[in-house]
Order: structure tokens, then sequence, then C-alpha cells
């Protein structure tokens, strides 16, 4: 039977670069240009862009908090962790690209981190009855959750290349 540990990173892998069930961030990203990126569907709140920055926000945040650290203390909500306002200052290619390569950067080193857990580090609790284990669970089904807008809005641009299920 496969270990917390194992089922955790095969979650992240799932989700970044290891096709399975679903597309995964490097192929559902691959090609997208800034300006795809920015572009919003009517009926549809938050752009490509909007959507890995919030990725990155609740990624780093929580590595912070799994690796001991304190995440920076700040006042948000769930709106302003989309960062539409910051977009409107940084938006080229470049911007566009480190952010991929930040969330990119961010589960791999997920990956790293859950590695080198002592499996007890999984069960200690961030709340009543919250485990680490369940709360990295949940981050990865937010992960997969919005892989799938992502997916979603490069079918609706017209700029989707199916997966080739091996």
């Amino acid at each position: 039977m496969a270990s917390v540990k194992e089922v955790l990173m095969g979650e992240l892998s799932a989700c970044l670069d290891q096709t399975g069930w679903f597309a995964t961030f490097d192929h559902t990203l691959e090609g997208v240009t800034a300006e795809q990126a920015r572009w919003h569907d009517e009926g549809f709140e938050n752009s490509i862009w909007e959507i890995i920055r919030h990725l990155i926000f609740w990624n780093e945040r929580n590595l912070l908090k799994f690796k001991g650290s304190a995440p920076p203390e700040t006042e948000f909500t769930n709106e302003s962790t989309f960062f539409k306002t910051q977009l409107e200052d940084h938006h080229s290619q470049m911007d566009w690209e480190d952010d991929v390569n930040k969330l990119k950067g961010l589960i791999n080193e997920w990956k790293l981190v859950l590695e080198d857990a002592h499996a007890a580090r999984f069960d200690e609790e961030l709340a009543e009855d919250y485990a680490w284990w369940k709360h990295i669970a949940n981050m990865n089904l937010h992960n997969a959750y919005h892989l799938g807008q992502v997916a979603y809005l490069r079918k609706r641009q017209g700029a989707w290349k199916p997966v080739e299920w091996d």
C-alpha cells in the first residue's frame, strides 16, 4: 500500500507533469502567450493569468507553513489572491513566463520537501482534526480544479492542443 507521502507526491506530479486522468500544467500552459493568459471569457470571472497567480499565492503560503516559516502577514480575501490590479502593471511575455515558472517551481519544491519529510509530519495538526496530509491533499485538489479552468479557457480561445493519451 502506498504511503501518505507517496500519494501526495503523486497528486502533485499528476497536476504538474505526469499525464494520467487529466491534462497537466505542463501540457495546459504550453505555448500560452501573455495575451492569451490575460484574456477574459464573458461570464467567467478570472483569466488564466489570474488563476496562475492565485495558485502561486496558495502553494507558496502553504509551503512556507509546512517548512515551519510564517507566511507574510497580510490581509487578503479570496478575491484579492487573483491579483487583478497587479496584472495591470506587469503583463509582458517575460512576466507571464516568470509566473508560470514560479508555479512549476513551487510544485517541484513541494515534491522535494515532501520527499524529505518524516511520516509523522503529515499527521501533525494545523487545526483540530485537520492534519497536514488532509491540507496538502485539499491543496492538490484545488490545483486540479483550477487546472481544469485553465484548460476550459484555452478551449474557449480555440487554442487547446488535445492531450495525446498513451
